[in-house]
């Protein structure tokens, strides 16, 4: 019996060594402490769920990532670069954790779904009313702020990577700011046309004239304009105009069938941008009033695109009349030209004045501006009437 129980514990003893032989060589094992599985090394043991523990020692390291997570984004990052993790990884966690959280942020703000009414038609814009946009705008901004606090990153700079087509597409042409101007470009951007459709479902509800209307806009894109000269440099600010101001859009739409160098391109932007209204939606290069009516800007750009392409360009600029002749050749001499010009920017400068006069009720403003427009129409056709008979 005495020499049974000695086999017996000589058994067990070798038993219990090549047990723990195996846990220290790299057998996996399940912790009982938390469900989780460890996946042993002699460097590192990940526990995939488990309590929140990290311990170091000089062979085992345990990674418990609910240890990694934190709700303070500054301590989620240093837990993350404390195991070593590549920043680029960092990058993408981070930012993946913060849109789900706006994203999140955003349903919430929403009205319910409604069924799909598939027999009727969907309603214009619908989904896209300023308070909805606004709601939008205000989560975007916060978290591209947030994104470049944490990372020192554009978020769309940085999500760019995932984009299958960003290869064949084109810059936005904000390539010439520093990240920190190019995020405040874009949210102003967002938030001038945001601003921009604002005012104008306010303004389809009031009782204001067209007149008013387009006198409102205008002070507002002159104000957001100001802001913007505001922001960047003189040699930003002309960057960014010849790249995406309305005048830029024009005349790319108008040198179409105008072979134009970059350096032309840009000379000739200059020259119509020097108007003080020049940036603004509301300016046109066509019709009766465009700049190139002006008899004194005339002989510059002649001289800038010779006489062959300056021909080509107004064909593409000033509409026709009957008969086949340029209105701008046809129904207004040089002297009728300028005279037009003044007599449109003292209108717009007295309407604006009238519009922001806050002495005056609505029905008052309505009153002088119409009187202004009416006036302004009077003189000229007076103008034209003169220029007739002096064509006779």
């Amino acid at each position: 019996m005495k020499k049974n129980l000695l086999i017996l514990s000589v058994v067990a003893n070798v038993a219990l060594t090549a047990l723990l032989i195996l846990r220290v060589g790299g057998s996996p094992s399940v912790d009982s402490r938390g469900g989780g599985v460890e996946v042993v090394t002699n460097t590192v043991t990940k526990r995939v769920t488990g309590p929140v523990k990290i311990v170091n020692s000089t062979n085992v390291v345990r990674l418990d990532w609910a240890g990694l997570e934190s709700t303070d984004y500054l301590d989620y990052i240093e837990n993350l670069r404390s195991v070593a993790c590549p920043e680029e990884t960092i990058r993408d966690i981070i930012i993946a954790d913060i849109n789900k959280l706006y994203a999140e942020r955003w349903r919430e703000s929403q009205p319910p779904p409604q069924s799909w009414k598939y027999w009727r038609p969907s309603l214009k814009g619908n989904g896209k009313d300023p308070i909805t946009g606004q709601i939008r705008l205000e989560l975007e901004s916060e978290r591209a702020a947030l994104i470049q606090k944490l990372l020192g990153v554009n978020f769309r700079a940085a999500m760019s990577k995932y984009d299958w087509n960003a290869s064949s597409r084109r810059d936005d042409g904000l390539v010439f700011l520093a990240p920190g101007k190019r995020s405040w470009v874009e949210e102003w951007g967002k938030r001038s046309k945001l601003e921009v459709r604002q005012l104008v479902e306010q303004l389809k509800t009031s009782n204001e004239p067209k007149e008013t209307r387009a006198a409102f806009l205008r002070d507002l894109e002159m104000r957001q304009q100001q802001d913007l000269a505001k922001a960047l440099t003189p040699g930003e600010l002309t960057e960014y105009q010849v790249r995406h101001s309305g005048l830029a859009d024009q005349l790319r739409k108008t040198l179409s069938r105008v072979e134009i160098s970059e350096t032309e391109f840009r000379q000739l932007f200059t020259l119509l941008g020097s108007r003080p209204d020049a940036m603004l939606s509301a300016s046109r290069l066509k019709g009766a009033e465009s700049p190139l009516n002006d008899p004194f800007l005339a002989p510059r750009l002649q001289e800038l695109l010779g006489m062959e392409r300056y021909a080509g360009f107004q064909d593409a600029v000033l509409p026709r009349v009957k008969g086949g002749g340029r209105e701008g050749d046809a129904a207004l001499s040089e002297e009728l030209a300028a005279a037009t010009m003044i007599l449109k920017q003292i209108a717009d400068a007295e309407i604006a004045k009238i519009a922001a006069d806050p002495r005056l009720s609505t029905e008052d403003r309505a009153a002088q501006i119409k009187q202004i427009q009416k006036e302004r129409k009077r003189m000229s056709s007076e103008f034209k009437k003169g220029s007739r008979k002096q064509n006779r």
